[in-house]
Formats: C-alpha cells, sequence, structure tokens
C-alpha cells in the first residue's frame, strides 16, 4: 500500500523525465564537452544527473508494470 504511494512522490514529472531525456540524446548526439539547450549551457554534471533520472524513472516503471501482472 504505502511503496506505490511513495513512487508518486518521489517519481519525477513525465515533462522532467523527457527532459532528462532530452538532455542525455542531445548530449551524445553532439558528441561534444557541452551543448546548449533551450538557451541553457549543459556540462557532463547535467548530464550525469538526467541518466540517473532517467534510469530511476524507468525502474520505477517496470516495478509498477511487474506489480500489475
Amino acid at each position: 500500500k504505502q511503496i506505490p504511494a511513495l513512487n508518486e512522490v518521489f517519481t519525477p514529472s513525465a515533462e522532467t523525465i523527457a527532459h532528462a531525456r532530452r538532455v542525455v540524446r542531445t548530449f551524445e548526439e553532439a558528441d561534444t564537452g557541452l551543448v546548449v539547450i533551450d538557451g541553457k549551457l549543459i556540462e557532463n554534471l547535467h548530464v550525469e544527473g538526467a541518466k540517473q533520472m532517467v534510469a530511476m524513472a524507468d525502474a520505477i516503471t517496470q516495478m509498477e508494470q511487474a506489480a500489475a501482472e
């Protein structure tokens, strides 16, 4: 009973996850140390955080799907 509530509270919003995926994708496609997204300078530090967020969101989605089966 508590896990779904905790996941809801701590799971990033769909918009935040989409932005994180965009950061990772853009950085990988650019193959440089810096990119600019929406006028903001994105460095590797930001990309690592975005990758962690995407991994967390994907893990929560997988757990929810497994629990629904």
